[in-house]
């Protein structure tokens, strides 16, 4: 599939940075989506083997900007900032610029110190403010994964319907969650 796309920004909030995710990430990346129970809150999609892993973080960070999130200094996750490239969605808002943030937290020694809540924090200012993004999405959110909802809750994000695969199919107790930019605004006072 080609090369891992690296971008160059880097966003920071205290201690919390995501930085671009690059190549040599891949151990970290391969750890993390290997280890079951991270795996099963995060993706649905079963992968054969690390190649597949990373032709698949390939394949994204064409469209998007592809984060490793570090905390105190060590990595503790990967998020993105991606194009939206869900066709259903794109009908639905034709013209506008929409973008979809999609975030794991692989160290679950880091699960439940609130960094989900800020990383999503970091991605839409990225997206509202340097990218001028229309609306922000969170798709694939499991209802066996409620943390994950009160991330993106608390970050302004409401429920927008069923999530739904490239192909229109429907993902039975999967959420897509919508933050569009002038709710952002009004939640930030502006």
């Amino acid at each position: 599939m080609g090369t891992l796309r690296v971008h160059e920004k880097e966003l920071r909030e205290g201690r919390l940075v995501l930085r671009p995710m690059t190549e040599g990430d891949r151990e970290l990346l391969v750890r993390w989506n290997s280890d079951r129970e991270v795996h099963d809150l995060c993706d649905s999609h079963e992968y054969s083997g690390p190649e597949e892993l990373m032709d698949m973080y390939r394949e994204v960070s064409q469209t998007a900007f592809n984060f490793i999130i570090g905390h105190e200094g060590r990595p503790i996750g990967e998020c993105w900032l991606q194009h939206m490239n869900i066709p259903a969605l794109l009908e639905e808002f034709p013209g506008k610029d929409l973008r979809r943030i999609d975030l794991m937290i692989g160290e679950k020694g880091a699960w439940n110190l609130g960094l989900g809540t800020r990383v999503i924090a970091m991605l839409c200012s990225l997206g509202f403010e340097s990218e001028n993004c229309d609306a922000i999405f969170a798709c694939f959110v499991s209802s066996d994964n409620p943390r994950s909802m009160r991330v993106f809750r608390k970050n302004g994000f409401s429920f927008h319907g069923t999530s739904r695969t490239r192909t229109g199919e429907p993902v039975p107790g999967d959420s897509t969650l919508i933050l569009e930019r002038q709710d952002w605004l009004a939640g930030r006072g502006g």
